[in-house]
């Protein structure tokens, strides 16, 4: 704190303001968000004009090395294919935040929108046209290519995740020190102020809230620095060299249509325990869906274990989807029916762990792809014979499913549709 004409101020003022100081910073110290506990005030900071400019704010310059040409919508996810597939009236459903209710929504978005960022300039987006066109993704370089705007994606997400936490960085700081100012100088008498002026009051002190936002500022700038900038350079190298060499791709079909697009960032285990991260995509296709993989060379090994392990059975896989949607990724779309079949119950539990994650280490077991679960144990049920490991393991997944569904209070011979009887 700084003032103004000292030589003006005598010791009982003086004494009155070192009072009030320790007052306020103790009240401050009791409730660190005391500036924010009048609900004017509350929404005053929450719905920041500026704040909300800068979520909206959808422009840039292509992605692409050396090219600084206005960037157009591209798509992260094939349009013409994958997102099509999961559409119903040419909409999908994805979670996303709501900063005015202050709440997490599944909404339905046009495909038109779905995926989209400001990725390439119209040239640079040429690069993916031979799939688009087609509506399939058949070669390497095709794959290389879909993982490389799938990073350039992420690139994007991580950096205006940057903006935004800087801007509310910015703002918080400037919002509790002038209510801290403010709260300051109502516990002065008004006779003390007539002659003295004060600079720079403000409160120093690292808040939880504050701490949590310079935390999210320098996980994202570390993932873009460690992974994100490397990953982009050598998925483009190998991409002009027409081969794998700095990466590694693996890619994967199974023959059944998972409603779920998603283009985004896993973890795997890499050495002494470090968690590694990988580019995953999933991608449906008439009659199947490819899942496809990036990552640096020197996790080849790491990477084919950690496939291997997700893809014991096609329960394990939709596991794997589930929790990427849940606990890594926040670029998934799903089919809005799988959404509307869901009970309330399941449907807040899906929502609390995706909104909670980042703040707990919870392992509760949520179940997303109840329909296609039915359908698969169905399947199971009446191909395989009752002796096999096959029908043995359908029985096992049938009663985790039936527990899973009467914990959340839907019984688990639901007969709507779309559904079947599981005892």
């Amino acid at each position: 704190m700084k003032v103004k004409n000292k030589n003006k101020v005598d010791q009982s003022t003086f004494e009155a303001i070192e009072k009030a100081m320790d007052l306020i910073i103790e009240e401050f110290g009791q409730n660190e968000e005391l500036h924010l506990q009048n609900e004017i005030d509350r929404r005053r900071y929450l719905y920041d004009s500026g704040y909300f400019k800068i979520i909206k704010e959808d422009k840039g310059r292509c992605t692409y090395p050396g090219c600084e040409k206005i960037a157009i919508k591209s798509h992260s996810i094939q349009k013409s294919a994958s997102l099509k597939i999961i559409a119903e009236d040419n909409h999908v459903s994805m979670l996303a935040f709501d900063y005015r209710t202050e709440e997490m929504k599944m909404k339905r978005i046009g495909v038109n929108d779905a995926s989209t960022f400001p990725g390439f300039c119209s040239e640079h987006e040429l690069m993916f046209q031979v799939f688009e066109t087609k509506g399939n993704i058949e070669s390497d370089i095709e794959k290389l290519l879909q993982l490389y705007r799938s990073c350039c994606r992420e690139i994007y997400g991580n950096q205006k995740s940057i903006t935004i936490s800087r801007y509310r960085h910015e703002q918080y700081l400037n919002f509790r020190n002038l209510k801290f100012k403010e709260m300051f100088l109502e516990k002065l008498e008004p006779d003390m102020l007539k002659d003295l002026r004060f600079d720079s009051i403000r409160y120093d002190h690292l808040t939880t809230n504050e701490s949590l936002i310079l935390n999210q500022i320098t996980v994202a700038e570390n993932h873009l620095k460690d992974f994100l900038y490397p990953m982009h350079k050598k998925l483009l190298k190998d991409i002009g060299k027409g081969r794998q060499q700095s990466t590694f791709l693996v890619s994967i079909t199974v023959d059944i249509e998972i409603p779920c697009c998603l283009a985004g960032i896993t973890y795997i285990s890499g050495k002494g325990k470090v968690i590694e991260p990988i580019i995953v995509n999933v991608l449906p296709q008439i009659g199947s869906t490819m899942v496809l993989f990036a990552a640096p060379k020197r996790l080849q090994k790491r990477v084919e274990w950690f496939v291997r392990l997700i893809t014991r059975s096609v329960f394990h896989l939709l596991e794997s989807i589930e929790h990427w949607i849940l606990d890594n990724s926040d670029h998934w779309f799903i089919r809005p029916s799988v959404w509307d079949y869901l009970n309330d119950s399941i449907k807040d539990n899906i929502i609390n762990k995706f909104f909670l994650e980042m703040y707990s280490d919870s392992n509760t077991e949520t179940m997303i792809f109840i329909q296609l679960r039915k359908e698969l144990i169905h399947q199971f049920l009446e191909h395989y014979d009752p002796s096999s490991e096959e029908y043995q393991f359908a029985l096992t997944k049938r009663k985790s499913l039936i527990e899973y569904l009467e914990k959340n209070g839907w019984g688990s011979d639901d007969q709507s549709p779309g559904g079947m009887a599981l005892k």
